[in-house]
């Protein structure tokens, strides 16, 4: 589908994961076992490439995730109140990884308002790298922002 939208050339987007609400159509098939909703990873997951193939071509994601939805009305499927940040945080850990070969320390350099998507929801992004061989520190560059960063090699 997002190959048919970027066929378009809209200015800008918004990127939703499908949530089963109560009373709709989806929510019976729900129910009846014959839908099943994505995982909040893989809803991320999806979300994330979907941003990086609309923004190479140019178009404005204006919004990732829902703003919020009534508790009643909840059933199912991939909400999160910071799905927004989750996504983006995916996003600057795929971008990292295109920019590490060899392993060993680094320091990340990002914006103020981006260092927590680097680290990541209780550290995950830098617990990935670790595990990777990348022992990274993340650092604030005021001259950086919207999710670009620098990388440098820790000098021991």
């Amino acid at each position: 589908t997002v190959k048919k939208v970027i066929e378009i050339h809209p200015d800008t987007v918004r990127i939703y994961p499908t949530i089963v609400l109560k009373d709709t159509d989806l929510a019976a098939l729900y129910i009846d076992d014959k839908y099943k909703p994505q995982t909040l990873s893989e809803a991320v997951k999806l979300a994330s490439k979907l941003y990086l193939m609309l923004t190479r071509e140019g178009t404005r994601v204006i919004r990732l995730g829902l703003h919020s939805i009534e508790k009643e009305a909840y059933i199912a499927g991939p909400w999160h109140p910071s799905f927004s940040e989750l996504c983006q945080s995916q996003i600057m850990l795929t971008k990292v990884l295109t920019c590490l070969f060899d392993k060993g320390k680094y320091i990340i350099y990002v914006g103020k308002s981006d260092v927590s998507k680097m680290i990541g929801q209780r550290k995950t992004n830098i617990k990935f790298l670790k595990t990777r061989g990348f022992e990274c520190k993340v650092k604030v560059d005021e001259s950086l922002s919207d999710l670009n960063f620098r990388i440098e090699r820790e000098v021991l």
